[in-house]
């Protein structure tokens, strides 16, 4: 096959062309052309159906004053535990203003939750973090589909250590076919908008809100002291870890994730979301997290036939919506769990 050149100029300006496009995004990232947030400015407004980039906007980079909570994950989490509920118990046990906010996303990527905490803890101190670990059928081994958006190869080269070739060079790859959007953007200044996640907190009931019902759910869960929520190998050992063990991308960001958290002397909690519509005695998680990932990091979830207690199957399946918690889930996740981030919050032994 001929190639498409005619001299050995044009073929010395081919290879140079293709040298600059595959190594464009490294060289443009690590040219200080432009500031971090630029990266959230720059990206579409809406990722999906729900207004994150505004909200992760205005929460990294125009708010500066000290966060209480803030609970960072995917829709689980996001949708799984209403946010102004949790903000109103802390204030009450408290007695003051307490400052919990929700950054939340479509589809389960710790390693978009690390850069997302990473230019959080940049920019305000955080007392606690609360996320969760990937779920059972959350096994894949790319990067999130909205990772190259905003991530900067040189300022997060950190992250790529954790990428094997498989999400290497999906992660190089995918910034190269953004590299024009980035470009762009050096030419157009960008303007925060309003946010209409404001009013919750971050909180998003917009796509998973009550459902009808013919009769009416205790939105209450039976009380539980705060020891029957955290996991403790020896008081409390009753969770099942059950696998299948997190693939060795998800791995390596959620060693990371807790490294960072560290660094910056944050309190981590994870979470364990109810997101099926059974009845269980014990929480479970694919692996027992303080053994893999560390012993000072907190383990907190209630065992559904507690926290559904006296509902039967039909208030369960409406509690739920497309496999998610919806309002009226969320609200008996929040007042369940509150007891045990209170306690960890106040680092009560």
């Amino acid at each position: 096959m001929r190639l498409p050149v005619t001299s050995n100029s044009q073929l010395f300006g081919l290879i140079l062309m293709i040298m600059a496009i595959l190594s464009g995004p490294w060289i443009l990232d690590a040219l200080p052309l432009y500031n971090r947030s630029d990266f959230y400015l720059a990206t579409d407004q809406h990722l999906g159906s729900y207004p994150c980039f505004p909200w992760w906007h205005q929460q990294i980079y125009q708010e500066k004053s000290d966060l209480d909570v803030a609970l960072i994950g995917s829709s689980y989490l996001w949708l799984g535990l209403k946010t102004p509920t949790l903000k109103n118990i802390f204030e009450e046990e408290l007695h003051r203003p307490v400052n919990i906010v929700t950054l939340g996303y479509r589809f389960q990527g710790q390693d978009l939750a690390y850069i997302l905490t990473k230019d959080l803890l940049q920019h305000r101190k955080v007392k606690m973090i609360v996320t969760y670990m990937p779920m059972v059928d959350q096994v894949s081994e790319y990067p999130h589909t909205q990772l190259y958006q905003f991530m900067n190869l040189y300022l997060d080269r950190e992250l790529l250590s954790a990428a094997g070739p498989l999400q290497f060079f999906s992660i190089w790859g995918s910034s190269i076919l953004g590299l024009p959007r980035h470009v762009v953007s050096f030419f157009r200044h960008e303007h925060p908008v309003p946010s209409t996640l404001e009013p919750t907190f971050g909180f998003s009931p917009e796509r998973l809100s009550h459902q009808t019902k013919t009769h009416t759910i205790a939105l209450t869960p039976p009380p539980l002291p705060a020891e029957k929520l955290i996991f403790d190998p020896i008081k409390n050992p009753d969770w099942d870890f059950k696998g299948p063990n997190l693939n060795s991308y998800q791995l390596n960001v959620a060693k990371k994730y807790v490294q960072l958290c560290r660094s910056y002397g944050v309190k981590l909690v994870l979470l364990n979301i109810p997101r099926d519509r059974e009845k269980r005695s014990r929480p479970i998680e694919r692996m027992n997290w303080n053994e893999v990932l560390g012993p000072d990091l907190f383990l907190v979830g209630a065992p559904t036939e507690n926290l559904f207690a006296g509902l039967s199957k039909e208030d369960l399946n409406d509690l739920y919506s497309d496999s998610h918690l919806n309002v009226d889930g969320a609200e008996i996740v929040a007042k369940a769990v509150a007891p045990a981030l209170l306690k960890v919050y106040q680092g009560i032994p």
